[in-house]
């Protein structure tokens, strides 16, 4: 493959080797063959570089090596640092380092905050503290006037079902129903945890999106949230200054009367 590469009537054609030798310096945990690969290829190491070279140096069971190179990529606000944080981690903990790993873990956390992220951080810092760690983000997230569907079902996970839903209803301003594969599993947990009137507020974010779409293959989508909605309110005896099933239905039937396709499936009279 050197060969091939090295005999290459040009840099694109000769990429193509170089891809193969970095496949092959992976899975043999080489890290001076994918270096001398990836600086064939281009005139300077990237950022991804660095990630991949300290990856191979950790799998081969040289952490030192790893963090020298993981320190060369930019940390907050740099699009590598997920996987820069995760390596760091693994880094440190494999060198003994309590306090830089604790540090790194914290930021893995409170950058995505999950039952996962909770589980790799006691590891480190001791799951006695598990109740004052989630008692402390709890708090953290009501202040945060933001609105992120990863803490929504952090506090879900943790049992704060009660703070869920004041996180939502408070926030209901903020909901994009366009981000539907991250909402929709929030909706369903709120709803498996009768938080009736959280969960509807965001059935009603995905619906107005659809709706505001006006794309008409979408529309048995929001044919079902707004039946869910429909069975939602059989159940809802506080709105919580939401506004009742009755307003938001009226507001919605003014707001989109011209969507006759939506409403003849709504009514049974379309297609499914």
């Amino acid at each position: 493959m050197w060969t091939m590469a090295d005999t290459a009537p040009d840099l694109p054609a000769a990429r193509h080797w170089y891809y193969q030798i970095e496949s092959l310096a992976k899975q043999l945990k080489d890290a001076q063959m994918f270096e001398k690969s990836r600086r064939k290829s281009g005139p300077e190491l990237s950022n991804d570089a660095f990630v991949d070279i300290a990856r191979i140096h950790l799998e081969s069971g040289k952490p030192k090596e790893a963090l020298d190179w993981l320190m060369r990529v930019p940390g907050n606000g740099s699009l590598h640092t997920p996987d820069r944080d995760e390596l760091l981690l693994a880094a440190h903990r494999a060198l003994g380092n309590q306090k830089d790993a604790e540090m790194v873990a914290w930021r893995i956390f409170r950058g995505y905050r999950t039952g996962e992220t909770l589980d790799a951080l006691l590891s480190i810092i001791g799951i006695e503290k598990r109740e004052q760690v989630i008692e402390g983000e709890v708090q953290n997230i009501l202040k945060n006037p933001d609105f992120s569907s990863t803490n929504a079902e952090f506090l879900l996970t943790c049992g704060r079902a009660d703070e869920a839903e004041r996180y939502v209803i408070a926030r209901r301003d903020k909901l994009n129903g366009d981000f539907y594969s991250s909402l929709l599993p929030v909706a369903e947990s709120l709803e498996s945890n009768e938080r009736w009137v959280a969960a509807g507020v965001i059935y009603r974010a995905l619906l107005d999106s659809i709706l505001g779409r006006a794309v008409s293959k979408y529309y048995h989508h929001g044919v079902r949230y707004l039946k869910k909605l429909d069975a939602l309110n059989k159940k809802i005896t506080n709105w919580q200054r939401v506004p009742s099933h009755m307003a938001y239905s009226t507001q919605l039937k003014e707001a989109h009367a011209r969507k006759s396709s939506f409403w003849q499936r709504y009514h049974g009279r379309g297609a499914a």
